[in-house]
């Protein structure tokens, strides 16, 4: 659970204690960019982009053993609550595109997506091919993959895939 005044900074290395694979509680993912609606993250060459309510519903949490003196950017507050506005870029699964939902609009598509942290279409393909493959559909990917698109996609939306 994110507390009150919990902050996180570029470089910081968090944890998802919530996520359903062990190997997604375990792994430690690196912040690489911070926005007024949500972080981006990095974990294996790979950018996720995930909402402030996202990332509270995977309990984001900083790896335990890894404090560090704070580097001189100012930190940035996840906060709890409120609605996605922004995605940019996120590769849809249900509809097999890339879609581009525009700033401070809330993503009108209401299938199973994942955000990528881009600043063209380019290199919003380019994650997704890193991340996902050449998968254009959920079912092509290999199980591990499609349970992690699935908890993204709970995360976004707050209830189980159906």
């Amino acid at each position: 659970m994110i507390q009150p005044g919990q902050t996180y900074q570029v470089g910081d290395i968090v944890r998802f204690e919530n996520a359903n694979l062990v190997a997604n509680r375990t792994r430690d993912y690196k912040i690489a960019t911070l926005h007024p609606d949500g972080i981006g993250v990095t974990a294996q060459g790979h950018s996720y982009f995930l909402t402030h309510e996202q990332a509270e519903r995977l309990g984001i949490r900083e790896r335990e053993h890894d404090h560090h003196p704070r580097r001189g950017t100012p930190p940035h507050r996840i906060r709890p609550g409120g609605h996605v506005r922004t995605a940019h870029y996120a590769w849809c699964f249900s509809h097999g595109v890339l879609h581009t939902f525009p700033t401070g609009t809330v993503p009108w598509c209401t299938a199973t997506w994942v955000a990528f942290t881009a600043a063209t279409e380019a290199e919003a393909i380019a994650s997704k091919l890193a991340a996902y493959g050449d998968a254009q559909f959920l079912h092509e990917l290999p199980i591990e993959k499609q349970i992690e698109v699935i908890e993204i996609t709970d995360a976004r939306t707050g209830e189980p895939l159906r």
